[in-house]
């Protein structure tokens, strides 16, 4: 992994390198801030950190919808059975959780599948806009639990706070890569 400090320096031309546990560490000047140069430590590249962190996240979400699936399709007693709030196979076999004969749980998995892919090809603005319809649609699905059913799924649940947490992964990793594009400009 290459890790980079930035120091501050009297000539911020000045480059230092040096072998470390197989690390490069390198000093490169982080460009004027109030009073001079400041100091910043980076370890391994954000783009690539946030592309994988999205991935699991959206690879956690595809599980947890296979589990609302397989609850889907079961006629046991659902792991996820609390009580009367509480219950996935009251929402998993409920009129709600199909649309045109395709189970609500499927596309999810999709939807999950589409984020994962497009997450690892650094497609960011895709990853948000799928994201946010992902959300959306969840939203919609959380209010037939909560106004029309009364009674919640905890996969959906899961689900909905995962899904609710990729364009949020999603507007840090554009915040951080807007970020060293503005330091990169005052690196000379």
């Amino acid at each position: 992994m290459r890790c980079a400090v930035h120091r501050p320096m009297e000539h911020p031309s000045v480059h230092v390198s040096a072998q470390s546990n197989n690390e490069t560490l390198r000093t490169l000047s982080a460009g004027p801030a109030a009073g001079g140069f400041h100091q910043v430590w980076e370890c391994g590249s954000i783009r690539l950190t946030m592309r994988y962190v999205i991935a699991v996240f959206a690879l956690s979400g595809a599980v947890v919808s296979f589990l609302a699936l397989q609850v889907h399709y079961s006629t046991a007693t659902s792991p996820c059975s609390i009580n009367e709030k509480w219950d996935c196979g009251v929402v998993n076999h409920s009129s709600y959780a199909v649309i045109e004969g395709i189970p609500v749980a499927f596309i999810g998995i999709l939807g999950y599948l589409i984020i994962l892919w497009l997450g690892l090809a650094r497609q960011r603005a895709a990853v948000m806009i799928a994201s946010l319809a992902g959300l959306g649609f969840s939203l919609y699905l959380t209010h037939i639990e909560r106004d029309v059913l009364g009674v919640w799924c905890l996969y959906c649940v899961i689900s909905l706070g995962i899904i609710a947490a990729i364009p949020l992964l999603d507007i840090f990793w554009f915040i951080v890569e807007a970020s060293k594009q503005r330091r990169n400009r005052w690196h000379w």
